[in-house]
């Protein structure tokens, strides 16, 4: 960080030795690139990072020149036709993207603009590109472009990051009444009158982060974007470090950012890049090398495909050691109970005489490394922790989602299901059919009990609920097709199986708390399995519900700003998987491939030419990690809790559902948990104000 306007212009003279254009501009969204690609000299680029992180600590973070960072990425070589190549394999796994017809003719109410997909890929291939990494970034943003986080990718050039500005804000308003502003994060000390922050590059403040949250495509949501970019409590942990993410890949390189404070203070933070897997750059000495290490599937693409996938490179990183057992999450309150759960689920009792009565569950996520004896243990600790908070005369309960991305689809229904264990569950879902869905169907489909990964799976019809719960009798009963907004779908299906999904642990059906007395409190940023529990919650359970901060207007917010399709799979391992498992049942039973549409497209295929995707390993272009490359495969939508004909046409992705209501963070809550909690409750059960126009 450096102060004062003196130190501005001696940077910037710096910075003018690496360019042509002398003392460049930092216009929010100015294409810096221009500055490096006028003579700038790249090919050493990728050499010199390998040089400074040799002698590193690899078991701590790898900071690298941004510069030097931007120059290694764009130097990579462009290889069109591996990119066409590649670009064909994504378009089979985006294929099986539920919501491919809704984003390009957007239902009224959705509010980010429409995209054709598939358009936009087939638009790749019809453009030239002065680097890999441009491409990685044409790529990237095809995928943001959904604003749906379960359709992602995570490309090679993730080995170099522009991870961060050293800059933290928070937003919040003076009280009820006014609009929030931007301050720093360092300005909220109890008895400090902060500045506002008046610009951001030269930009009024509100409107560059407001554009720039845009281009995260984390949320569908223009409030819940905005929220993703300050530093509260909330957002530090999913985030401990401080600092204005930098969405991956950048469009636009800002090696630092400008700050301009109401009072004429002005502050320079700097870009901050990082390293991704360092102990393989040691052998990295040039851009073919760092090709050739992260980015290309040079020794496997041979234009064929074998039966068994290739693993991904391993790093030789050593391991670090396990992190110290948490007791309490930083900023929190001490628990009501310890955790012998992950940190991300824990209750609470707010300490304060005005509401001792109250007990907040706090559901960071519903992440679980064992998805099969996750439910049992979360209930576990409920049981426990609603039984502790009867006997303390808890009367009332906060449900605090904010900052949840989702996590075990499972725990949404177990939830709503210990809250409300009278309530009758129902769901309503579909799927996207396409020509690799037929096929695996109709081979999974042909032997219950051939493999028993497929014993349970979404691929065979005798396993797979109706709304009902009752079965499919036949195949053709459960694929359809049944057409819905220019597209084809499945027959409509649960969501989950009240048999087999959600275990048997209530030794009575009394019922913790009364619906009055509930309320579910968010930020906006909560997505996946959790935008299934409030649709449970609120449907059949008659909860309210608060949401927090948001854009600066008096609007209604969204309560769901992630996304709210029903099931997310990965490329890795569910579809290579899927894929392996069916040519296993094919050979292990002697099935007539023939026989079955596309059959022979499952056996004998080379790049490009048939509906089953290559499995990851054998792409040509490497990418980065295994759960961070998927797509949605499942629409979800409203459900009657009268189980009248409701109109289904309108996935839940797409319907804007506003609020109840609506509070501005202020500077007493922002960054102090207990006390948003207890304006949650005051404004719930208390006299609060609430944003009145909001609701």
């Amino acid at each position: 960080m450096r102060f004062e306007d003196i130190l501005f212009l001696a940077l910037k003279a710096v910075l003018a030795i690496y360019s042509p254009v002398q003392n460049p501009r930092v216009d929010s969204f100015h294409d810096l690139a221009a500055r490096y690609d006028s003579g700038a000299n790249y090919l050493d680029a990728c050499n010199k990072i390998s040089k400074s992180i040799k002698s590193r600590d690899y078991s701590t973070e790898i900071r690298v020149n941004p510069d030097t960072t931007y120059k290694c990425l764009k130097s990579t070589p462009y290889d069109a036709v591996k990119a066409r190549s590649f670009i064909d394999e994504i378009k089979k796994y985006a294929a099986t993207q539920s919501t491919l017809a809704y984003l390009k003719g957007p239902p009224e109410g959705y509010l980010m603009p429409a995209v054709d997909i598939i358009g936009e890929f087939d638009s790749i291939l019809r453009k030239v590109y002065n680097s890999h990494y441009d491409f990685n970034v044409a790529v990237a943003k095809v995928f943001t472009a959904t604003y749906d986080g379960h359709f992602r990718i995570k490309l090679c050039s993730r080995q170099l990051s522009f991870t961060r500005r050293e800059l933290s804000l928070v937003s919040f308003a003076n009280d009820s009444y006014s609009v929030p502003r931007v301050y720093l994060r360092q300005d909220t000390k109890d008895n400090y009158v902060p500045s506002p922050v008046y610009l951001i590059n030269r930009e009024n403040a509100e409107s560059y982060i407001k554009k720039y949250s845009l281009l995260s495509g984390r949320f569908h949501d223009p409030d819940t974007l905005y929220n993703s970019m300050f530093n509260t409590i909330q957002n530090t942990l999913t985030r401990p470090f401080a600092g204005l993410i930098i969405n991956y890949p950048p469009s636009v390189y800002e090696p630092y950012t400008n700050v301009t404070l109401n009072n004429g203070t002005t502050i320079i933070y700097d870009t901050v890049a990082t390293v991704n897997q360092p102990a393989l750059w040691t052998s990295i000495n040039n851009t073919e090398s760092f090709m050739e290490t992260f980015c290309v599937n040079s020794s496997r693409f041979d234009n064929t495909t074998s039966n068994e996938p290739t693993p991904p490179p391993t790093d030789p990183t050593p391991p670090k050691e396990a992190p110290p057992v948490l007791t309490q999450l930083q900023g929190y309150p001490k628990p009501a109970l310890p955790f012998y759960l992950p940190a991300n689920f824990a209750g609470y009792f707010l300490n304060s005489i005005s509401w001792e009565d109250i007990a907040v569950l706090a559901v960071r996520s519903f992440d679980d490394d064992d998805d099969i004896i996750a439910p049992n243990k979360y209930i576990t600790y409920l049981t426990k922790y609603f039984k502790y908070s009867r006997l303390q005369s808890k009367i009332k309960l906060i449900i605090d989602i904010s900052g949840n991305p989702g996590g075990v689809s499972d725990l949404s229904p177990t939830l709503f299901s210990y809250l409300f264990p009278q309530v009758p569950l129902r769901s309503y879902a579909n799927r996207r059919t396409t020509k690799l869905f037929d096929l695996l169907s109709n081979i999974a489909s042909a032997r219950l009990f051939a493999v028993s990964d497929l014993q349970r799976s979404e691929y065979n019809y005798k396993t797979v609920v109706k709304p009902d719960q009752s079965r499919f009798a036949t195949f053709g009963e459960y694929f359809g097709p049944v057409e819905a907004h220019n597209d084809n779908f499945t027959s409509a299906v649960g969501l989950f199986d009240l048999v087999e999904d959600i275990p048997s642990y209530l030794s009575d059906d009394t019922q913790p708390f009364a619906a009055k007395n509930i309320i579910l409190l968010s930020d906006g940023q909560y997505s996946s399995a959790y935008a299934t529990f409030y649709e449970l919650i609120k449907t059949f359970g008659g909860v309210k519900n608060i949401v927090v901060g948001g854009r600066p207007d008096y609007k209604p917010m969204q309560f769901v700003g992630g996304t709210k399709g029903g099931l997310v799979r990965s490329f890795t391992p569910h579809f290579d998987s899927a894929i392996s498992d069916a040519r296993d049942i094919v050979e292990t039973f002697g099935l007539d491939i023939s026989a079955i549409k596309g059959g022979n497209d499952l056996v004998n295929k080379t790049v490009g030419d048939s509906v089953v995707p290559i499995e990851t390993g054998k792409l040509p272009f490497q990418l980065a990690g295994r759960e961070g490359n998927a797509v949605n495969i499942y629409n979800a939508f409203q459900v009657d809790p009268k189980d009248r004909n409701l109109k289904r046409d309108i996935p839940l992705q797409f319907m804007y559902e506003k609020a109840d209501y609506r509070l501005f963070y202020t500077k007493k809550t922002v960054l102090d948990i207990e006390k948003h909690w207890a304006r949650v409750a005051e404004t719930t059960w208390g006299n609060g104000a609430c944003v009145k126009e909001a609701t």
